[in-house]
């Protein structure tokens, strides 16, 4: 399968809540067909982290909303002769998992929380997970992953494996003959799949061959994406954007300084976004940079950019240093998604956001 799939989900507006799209997971998981052992033991080998032991789980192993005695309600219990697993299922961004979903120790130094449920006596043979299911960019993913390796410090027997809902997805290439699994795909893809650029479509953004709305629909919307991980991870900038200016000349994101608002020019320092002179003359869809005045930014942009050497660019008549821009651009291979699931979000922003830190610190 590649590219979009077409029309909604038949659990469109059915499957709504986190508790939907786990019990969801876990009938797929569980039916007993050829298709649905496939789509078992893919899905455990990543939440389990282990694809030798994810490939002998019965359907019946697989469980939903088991409460543990006093403990709590892990979303996905795998219970088998050789594993038992808790696994925590998150869908918005911005809910933050519950004390029982991460609580080592308490006070008096006994076990708490899922861990106990792991490390009792009764699974001492087994292999034991601690797993969390969640968006790719879920606002406490950092903060997840710092927990976790203090944890693994302290419980080595404990796996504890993260995986995004985004890569869940991405087995969508290898199922996509079975209607319930499309079906299933199509409602993730809504809120996971990531855009893709067709071959054709990635030389029209990076070698200027036509101009066509589809590729500066796709590029916006990475321009979008760029914008909310900002907005997540940079809270001292203040943006201006996405948007398109009145002359229809370009849609991005103008960065500022966020303790200064009143002075607009003296605290901007940054730009990304499409500009559709830049595209046109040097065939790059989807490009940033500084303004030559700014001479403290553009030096730290210089030092930090690591792609192709920037251009500089004038959309006029060149007056001062203001009117001339330093640009880089997107390389052609962050428009395609990696056969691991790497979209071109998560591509660009790694190495976009300590460009930006850096050239932010510059500013100051």
């Amino acid at each position: 399968m590649s590219g979009l799939l077409l029309g909604k989900s038949i659990f469109d507006r059915v499957a709504t809540k986190e508790d939907d799209y786990t019990q969801l997971l876990c009938n797929l998981m569980q039916r007993p067909e050829p298709e649905g052992e496939r789509l078992r033991t893919e899905v455990l080998a990543k939440l389990l982290g282990d694809p030798a032991i994810a490939s002998r789980v019965k359907p019946h192993q697989i469980s939903t909303q088991v409460v543990i005695s006093e403990i709590g309600r892990p979303d996905l219990v795998v219970e088998s002769n050789e594993v038992r697993a808790a696994i925590e299922v998150k869908l918005n961004r911005h809910r933050r998992c519950t004390d029982p979903q991460m609580a080592p120790n308490s006070d008096d130094g006994n076990l708490e929380g899922y861990c106990r449920f792991l490390l009792e006596s009764s699974a001492n043979h087994k292999a034991k997970v601690l797993a969390f299911l969640v968006p790719g960019d879920w606002e406490y993913l950092s903060e997840k992953r710092r927990e976790l390796a203090a944890f693994r410090k302290q419980y080595p027997s404990v796996r504890t494996p993260v995986v995004l809902w985004e890569e869940i997805f991405g087995l969508s290439k290898e199922f996509a003959i079975d209607p319930l699994h499309i079906e299933f795909w199509k409602l993730l893809q809504a809120d996971f799949g990531a855009v893709e650029f067709t071959t054709e479509e990635v030389q029209m953004a990076v070698n200027g061959e036509g101009l066509p709305i589809t590729v500066f629909n796709k590029a916006a919307y990475l321009v979008d994406e760029i914008a909310e991980k900002c907005k997540q991870q940079f809270p001292k900038f203040s943006l201006d954007g996405p948007k398109h200016d009145k002359s229809g000349e370009e849609y991005g994101i103008h960065f500022y300084r966020q303790e200064a608002r009143r002075d607009r020019d003296k605290t901007f320092f940054f730009w990304f976004g499409i500009w559709s002179a830049f595209w046109g003359r040097h065939g790059k869809a989807l490009c940033f940079g500084v303004r030559n005045d700014k001479t403290a930014e553009r030096e730290a942009f210089l030092q930090s950019y690591s792609g192709e050497r920037p251009v500089e660019f004038c959309d006029g008549e060149r007056r001062a240093d203001s009117d001339v821009w330093t640009l880089g651009w997107i390389p052609e291979a962050d428009y395609f998604v990696t056969d691991d699931g790497l979209d071109p979000v998560a591509k660009i922003w790694d190495w976009l956001k300590p460009l930006l830190d850096r050239v932010y610190a510059a500013a100051e």
